[in-house]
């Protein structure tokens, strides 16, 4: 776990920033108004406490938060900072602000307890994201909304003036993609359709939450595919070996992937497991079936037109 020495405020171009560490917060320095605008928060209050010190260090103090998606390691600061800065906006779409305030919606879909999940504190949002691209015009500074589906629902990125990509967990970093075995996308055709609308942006630079800054993303996106064609693979194969209900499957992923017992990793799995489970079922090259009162996934022989 890196110190709160270890973040640092990056220049990336004009007015547009990230902190560096193991999040990359976004940040814009508006020198008119001597107010900064965050992408995301942290994952909690030591974080967001250190992030503001780098802030107040240049004169600026921080008057919105826009948050890509409704993870808690991408809103955890936002208490911090409403109890610093009690007039700070808060910006979200609406499916985003479902799951920071209700995240018993993420256990039901992982098949946990929702309990577990019932002591966290939700921080409030002011103001309503529609889920399209658009202007997003902040106390007279031009962001822009992009839409960016796939990790969750309601993901989106920001814009700067700067022509900075802020892009969330859309994409993930190489040093991500070298530790983990699974990528969390719970929408395989719609995150595919995001790595398209993020190669073809060509804005002057991306900054990734999980992997900090890129000038260009085309070879990540490459990797991400790649993955993705892989893990589609071993689910259907493992379909196709023999009727499967979705917890026998996601023992076989963590098993194949030598991922340790746990209640997070069996989280991330299921999460994961379901969202492939759905793709091989649009493309029809599975169906469901109910025996006894068990969910079954089988193979569906693929139909050569005789």
């Amino acid at each position: 776990m890196k110190r709160l020495y270890d973040i640092q405020l990056i220049h990336i171009y004009g007015s547009s920033y990230f902190c560096s560490g193991k999040y990359a917060v976004g940040v814009y320095l508006d020198k008119s108004s001597k107010s900064a605008i965050l992408v995301d928060s942290g994952p909690d209050e030591h974080s967001a406490r250190a992030i503001d010190q780098q802030i107040a260090d240049q004169g600026y103090r921080i008057s919105a938060i826009l948050h890509t998606h409704g993870h808690r390691n991408n809103y955890g600061g936002d208490r911090y900072f409403i109890e610093r800065y009690p007039e700070v906006r808060i910006y979200s779409t609406a499916a985003a602000l479902s799951w920071m305030t209700h995240p018993d919606l993420e256990a039901i879909c992982c098949g946990e307890i929702p309990s577990f999940y019932k002591n966290r504190e939700m921080p409030p949002v002011t103001d309503l994201l529609e889920e399209r691209d658009g202007p997003l015009p902040i106390e007279g500074i031009k962001f822009k909304v992009m839409t960016l589906p796939g990790h969750v629902p309601g993901t989106v990125g920001f814009v700067s003036p700067d022509n900075v990509l802020y892009c969330g967990d859309a994409v993930f970093g190489d040093k991500i993609l070298k530790k983990q075995s699974l990528l969390l996308y719970t929408d395989i055709s719609e995150a595919k359709r995001t790595f398209r609308k993020l190669a073809e942006a060509e804005p002057k630079a991306y900054v990734v939450y999980h992997g900090g800054i890129y000038y260009e993303v085309s070879k990540l996106i490459d990797k991400h595919l790649g993955r993705m064609s892989q893990l589609l693979m071993l689910v259907e194969s493992r379909i196709k070996q023999k009727p499967v209900t979705l917890e026998m499957l996601v023992k076989q992923i963590m098993a194949h992937f030598s991922l340790e017992d746990g209640l997070e990793p069996y989280s991330l799995t299921s999460h994961i497991v379901r969202a492939y489970v759905a793709e091989l079922l649009d493309l029809d090259r599975i169906r469901a079936r109910v025996r006894e009162g068990t969910l079954f996934f089988e193979y569906r022989e693929p139909n050569n037109g005789f």
